[in-house]
């Protein structure tokens, strides 16, 4: 005997109670609702949260009613401890804000000195490669001084001189404030996404100019 299979639809904000319950009672609705966890299970609230909305998930693949509803948002609990954490209103949020600042920023110096640590132990690539790779990009600086030397262009410089370095640094500017800006939009920060997404558009703004203005100097003629 073939089983017509449900539609399930997941709620990923908070409903009225009363709406809930009308909808439970509809003869072409199954409301399927999270499951308590027990006391005895002590986890994160994002784990919990997960973990209920899964269970949850679970049975409403089972019913067999034309519509199986979740009021249970698996990823609720993640965005409200994000909330919370980049909340710096408040100073226990402040206080939590800084102690994850001191972690992201000691995984950084980690892996920064791992990667550094295993670049200097490993050997180098060969010279035909390093040989190849100059002559396709050129990138020139102090950095490629003996290979440049090697294969006859002598010193050269890096292309774009100190306005390369400029567009790196509005490169970094760039990403750091979209991001940023984007997330305070996300969380309702209005006013301080828009200045941060203004100061993003300016740095694209200069770095595009700063580009053109190179390929001028670069053209011939």
């Amino acid at each position: 005997m073939r089983r017509s299979a449900s539609t399930v639809v997941v709620l990923t904000g908070p409903a009225p109670g009363e709406v809930l319950a009308a909808l439970g009672r509809s003869m072409n609705v199954a409301l399927i609702r999270p499951a308590e966890i027990r006391p005895a299970e002590i986890r994160p609230a994002e784990a919990e949260g997960l973990a209920a909305a899964e269970e949850a998930l679970q049975r409403a693949g089972r019913a067999t009613v034309p519509y199986a509803l979740v009021p249970a948002d698996p990823l609720a609990a993640v965005a409200a401890s994000w909330r919370e954490m980049w909340d710096v209103s408040k100073q226990e949020g402040s206080a939590a804000f800084e102690q994850q600042a001191v972690v992201m920023l000691t995984t950084v110096l980690a892996t920064t000195a791992v990667w550094l640590a295993v670049t200097f132990a490993t050997k180098p690539e060969p010279d035909a490669t390093l040989d190849a790779f100059y002559r396709r990009v050129r990138p020139g600086g102090p950095g490629w001084a003996s290979v440049s030397s090697r294969l006859g262009f002598g010193r050269e410089p890096i292309p774009g001189g100190a306005l390369a370095f400029g567009n790196w640094i509005l490169g970094i500017v760039l990403v750091y404030t979209a991001l940023f800006g984007i997330g305070k939009l996300v969380f309702g920060r209005v006013p301080a996404g828009l200045a941060l997404l203004a100061v993003a558009a300016v740095s694209f703004a200069v770095i595009l100019r700063n580009l053109k203005a190179g390929e001028a100097k670069a053209t011939p003629g």
